[in-house]
């Protein structure tokens, strides 16, 4: 899958199953957490990818990511193996609730929004490097400001990975989900080429899905919430 597509199918996945992961996890569920988690799972389902020394996940720093994914491929084993397995999910699921539930949470938390926000900014823009980071601070600030809790970042980043594999599953190469202990890949192949008329397709679909969900999961509880305060308000000033 091309990064749009997989940028997009991260957002639009996470705005459709946020309610039911934030309640199922105990969090409190809120259009803020909702909303500023789309940006996360987005930027999050780019990470597999880190496996892929010509993704745009690894020339998203220039030199330092390439240099980076070069090593990360050797010890995924190569594309769309270790990166895009179960055992990946709960190793980043692991460490990040170590990394955030640590006395430097917030500003993990920040760093993981930063990551998020370049990538988002990065593949839906293509945005040069200094601009795009320049933007990306100013979203991680506002990200963590909106929603303080943390626990939403665990599950839109993992979401997001989810996602991802989700994704490259409907590819023809498929992905191997029991990696290591089963190398068998594992395919739905409804896109058969990367950047071919149906996964532009899935993408449109994606984006439209996204821009419905964002009006239903948070512009209108929002519109719901407010709309009552301001009568009353218009109310008491008659």
């Amino acid at each position: 899958m091309m990064g749009k597509t997989h940028l997009l199918f991260g957002g639009a996945g996470w705005l459709l199953v946020a309610p039911a992961v934030l309640a199922a996890t105990g969090n409190d569920i809120g259009t803020a957490e909702i909303g500023t988690g789309a940006i996360v799972a987005a930027g999050a389902a780019m990470l597999p990818d880190l496996d892929h020394p010509q993704a745009t996940v690894s020339r998203s720093l220039g030199p330092v990511s390439q240099g980076f994914a070069k090593y990360f491929a050797k010890a995924m084993g190569g594309h769309r193996n270790g990166s895009h397995s179960l055992l990946f999910v709960v190793v980043i699921g692991l460490v990040l609730q170590w990394a955030l539930a640590g006395t430097d949470g917030p500003w993990v938390a920040l760093a993981i929004c930063f990551l998020a926000s370049s990538l988002f900014f990065r593949v839906l823009t293509e945005a040069e490097g200094l601009v795009c980071a320049a933007l990306s601070v100013v979203m991680a600030a506002a990200l963590t400001a909106i929603s303080p809790q943390m626990d939403w970042i665990l599950w839109a980043v993992i979401a997001g990975v989810v996602l991802h594999d989700i994704g490259d599953m409907l590819t023809s190469e498929g992905i191997p989900p029991l990696y290591p202990a089963h190398k068998k890949r594992i395919s739905l192949p409804l896109i058969s080429r990367t950047g071919n008329g149906v996964e532009k397709g899935v993408a449109v679909i994606c984006g439209l899905a996204a821009c419905y969900l964002f009006v239903v999961t948070i512009y209108m509880p929002s519109y719901q919430q407010v709309a009552p305060e301001q009568a009353a308000a218009a109310k008491s000033r008659k």
